[in-house]
């Protein structure tokens, strides 16, 4: 018999296994990460949402429609209305500096951004263009102009 062959199947196997794993490349939400902060605090994430990037705010919001949502029943004074429950959409942007130089291409989109997420962003600090909740994301600049070319061209 051949040796070989039972290490040759051993070998594709962990190999498909390795490939089913989740990894962390796959985009998560804002509720997620907001949900469970500690499981995330200092790791690298993924995450997609809706990019307020204006001089009042810098936040990734879990969806347009959201977002929209929001803003409709903060206007119209709806009392059953509680921004309470709202805030586990929203992710403060730690480093916004580094994205208002293209605000005018960023502001409004659905993006995926890829960071460092901080379950104690405002701990010991005030921003008033943060969300409720403490947590953030650092923005990894580089690989953001990697995703998005066009934007960045200079």
């Amino acid at each position: 018999m051949n040796v070989h062959v039972p290490l040759l199947a051993l070998a594709l196997v962990m190999t498909s296994c390795a490939h089913s794993a989740p990894t962390s490349t796959m985009a998560v939400s804002p509720s997620a990460l907001n949900a469970a902060p500690e499981k995330y605090h200092d790791k690298t994430v993924v995450v997609e949402g809706f990019l307020t990037l204006v001089p009042e705010a810098h936040n990734l919001y879990q969806s347009q429609v959201l977002k929209a949502e929001f803003e409709q029943r903060w206007d119209a004074e709806d009392p059953a209305f509680d921004p309470k429950d709202y805030q586990v959409y929203c992710l403060t942007i730690s480093n916004p500096e580094a994205l208002m130089v293209k605000r005018e291409a960023l502001n409004g989109t659905t993006i995926t951004i890829k960071g460092k997420f901080l379950a104690d962003y405002l701990d010991g600090k005030i921003d008033l263009g943060a969300c409720p909740l403490p947590t953030a994301i650092e923005v990894d600049v580089d690989d953001l102009r990697r995703r998005y070319p066009s934007i960045f061209a200079e």
